[in-house]
């Protein structure tokens, strides 16, 4: 007999539970935060912006838990700063897409965006800035001089 076919699986987040309760594994709770990333941008490219909002928040705060666990990691503190750019940007397709609060939407853009900025000069300051990421501090300053831009015009 011919079975039907088969569900498809997620095991890492069939997983998520377990692996967010052991705070103690820090590498499997990054891994959970990029899984989380990624479907918010899935969903922000669907124009779910709700959706996205809700997924890369839950990966910035699985993000910021490791981070505090590993202060030092500079892997760990790029992920946040990471996690903080991408959630800004679904805050910014949200405004561009015509948002009917779309000054909020810029704010809470530039808000994260200042986050992440901040963690990328501690990173450089500190000189743990890894090459992979030595762009990403200039994309985040052009990314808050549109939000700065787009702030003063709704004024």
């Amino acid at each position: 007999m011919a079975a039907g076919p088969r569900p498809i699986c997620r095991p890492r987040i069939g997983r998520e539970p377990a692996i967010a309760a052991n705070a103690s594994n820090a590498r499997a709770r990054d891994d959970v935060a990029s899984i989380h990333a990624d479907l918010g941008i899935a969903l922000a490219a669907t124009n779910d912006f709700a959706g996205a909002h809700q997924a890369l928040a839950k990966a910035v705060s699985l993000a910021d838990e490791v981070s505090k666990q590993a202060p030092t990691n500079a892997r760990f503190r790029a992920r946040l700063a990471v996690r903080y750019s991408e959630l800004s940007r679904v805050h910014l397709q949200s405004a561009q897409a015509g948002s009917t609060d779309a000054k909020t939407e810029w704010q809470r853009a530039r808000d994260y965006l200042a986050k992440s900025s901040a963690i990328w000069e501690e990173l450089r300051q500190k000189k743990i800035l890894m090459p992979a990421d030595a762009t990403k501090p200039d994309q985040v300053a052009q990314d808050l001089a549109t939000c700065d831009a787009a702030l003063s015009r709704q004024l």
